[in-house]
C-alpha cells in the first residue's frame, strides 16, 4: 500500500491534512507551555523581616525584606498601614519605607494593586522601648542617716532605688534614680507623684525614712537658667511655674513614663517689667474692587511696646563638646531660647546657668 494514496489518505486511512494538524497540535503544546513558563510573571514570596524586632522609635521606620520573585510598583502593607515606598534592590530582597506604628507584632503583606500575593503572617515585631531611668527629686523629713551617693536602697521596680544626691541639710534637694518600666512610677506598690510621702528603707537599717517627692524627671544632666523673656505683656501674663516646653517635641524617640517631666520646665516666674523697647507689626491689604482700577492697597505699621519677665526654667541638657545642649538649642548665657507650650510661644535670652543645687532665686541680681 502506498504511503499517501491517490486520495490524498495517508496510509489509506487518515487525510494528510487532518494529520498535518494533528502533528502541529502535538508540537505546539510543549512550545506553550514553555513559552508561559518563561513569559508568566512570576509570583513573588516573602521569606523573611529584618531587623527582628524592629526597635519603636517616632518617625519614619525602614526594613529589609527578602524572598523571591520581587519587582517594581507592588503595593507593601505594615499591618494596618500602607508602606510609603517600596524599593527593590534585587528579585530577592528589597526595603520598606514606613510610617510610625505602636509597639506590637504585624504582618507584612505584597499586593499587586488590589490583589493580595503574598503575605508574612505575625512577620514583623515592633519592640517597645527601653525604660527610661527616672529621677526622682524630693525632701527628707527627719533623720537622712544612710542616704548617701551611691546606696542602693530596697524599694523598687524592677531594680532598687538608688541614691544619687544627698540631700542638702534642710532635708531638700535629695535625688533618686527609679526606672520605671514605661509605666507609672511605682514604690513598694505605691504610685510615686509629686506630693506623696514614700518611706525608704536603706540596706541594714531598721528604721524607715520619709521621702515626700517634690518632682519626677527623666534621668540625665539637669541645669537651671535664669532667662529674661521679652514679648507683649498679654502673652507674658500667660507663662506660670509647672508649665512645660513642648518645642521640637516630635523629635523626641523615646518618650518619658507618664507622669515623668522630660522637657525644659518653668521653676518660678517673676513680675512683667518694662522692657524698655517695642515690637513693629507691619501689615498689607488690598483694595476694595471698586478700587481696582487704581491698582492700589492699603499698607502700615504699628508699634506695640515690649515687656519682659524673668524666670528659672529647668532643662534637661547634653553635653557636647561645643558646649550644653537642649535639643537643636545651645544652654549658656547670651544665648537664645525659644519656650512653647499649648497656650502661648515666648522668645527668651539666657543669662545665667547653674547646677540646680545652686539655682538663684527670681528677683536675684536684677
Amino acid at each position: 500500500m502506498p504511503l499517501i494514496d491517490d486520495r490524498g489518505r495517508l496510509f489509506g486511512r487518515v487525510n494528510v491534512i487532518d494529520a498535518a494538524l494533528v502533528l502541529l497540535v502535538v508540537v505546539l503544546i510543549p512550545v506553550g507551555y514553555a513559552a508561559y513558563r518563561l513569559l508568566r510573571t512570576p509570583v513573588p514570596r516573602l521569606e523573611a523581616v529584618t531587623p527582628q524586632p524592629l526597635p519603636y522609635k517616632k518617625g519614619e521606620q525602614r526594613i529589609r525584606i527578602t524572598g523571591e520573585n520581587f519587582r517594581p510598583f507592588l503595593r507593601v502593607t505594615v499591618g494596618p498601614a500602607d508602606a510609603k515606598a517600596f524599593l527593590v534592590e534585587k528579585r530577592d530582597a528589597a526595603e520598606v519605607v514606613f510610617g510610625e506604628l505602636p509597639p506590637g507584632t504585624y504582618d507584612v503583606t505584597l499586593f499587586d494593586y488590589a490583589e493580595e500575593l503574598t503575605r508574612l503572617k505575625n512577620g514583623l515585631t515592633i519592640a517597645a522601648p527601653p525604660s527610661l531611668p527616672v529621677q526622682i527629686v524630693g525632701h527628707v523629713i527627719g533623720s537622712a542617716a544612710g542616704l548617701a551617693p551611691g546606696a542602693k536602697l530596697a524599694e523598687g521596680t524592677p531594680a532598687p532605688l538608688e541614691v544619687i544626691a544627698a540631700p542638702k541639710p534642710d532635708g531638700r534637694g535629695a535625688l533618686l534614680r527609679a526606672t520605671c518600666n514605661n509605666g507609672p512610677c511605682a514604690v513598694g506598690g505605691a504610685p510615686v507623684t509629686p506630693g506623696r510621702r514614700i518611706d525608704l528603707h536603706v540596706a541594714g537599717s531598721a528604721n524607715a525614712i520619709g521621702f515626700v517627692v517634690d518632682d519626677l524627671r527623666v534621668d540625665g544632666i539637669w541645669a537651671d537658667a535664669r532667662v529674661r523673656l521679652f514679648g507683649l505683656p498679654e502673652v507674658l501674663d500667660l507663662m506660670k511655674a509647672n508649665d512645660v516646653d513642648i518645642f521640637l517635641d516630635a523629635e523626641v524617640a523615646v518618650r518619658p513614663p507618664p507622669g515623668v517631666t522630660g522637657a525644659a520646665v518653668v521653676r518660678s516666674v517673676g513680675p512683667i517689667e518694662d522692657g524698655g523697647g517695642s515690637m513693629s507689626l507691619s501689615f498689607g491689604q488690598g483694595l476694595p474692587d471698586d478700587f481696582a482700577g487704581f491698582s492700589a492697597g492699603i499698607t502700615g505699621s504699628v508699634q506695640m511696646p515690649m515687656k519682659g519677665r524673668t524666670a528659672i526654667i529647668s532643662i534637661p541638657v547634653e553635653r557636647q563638646q561645643s558646649g550644653l545642649r537642649y535639643r537643636k538649642q545651645f544652654v549658656r548665657p547670651g544665648s537664645g531660647m525659644t519656650f512653647v507650650t499649648a497656650n502661648y510661644l515666648l522668645r527668651a535670652w539666657i543669662m545665667q546657668v547653674t547646677p540646680m543645687d545652686v539655682a538663684p532665686a527670681i528677683g536675684a541680681g536684677q
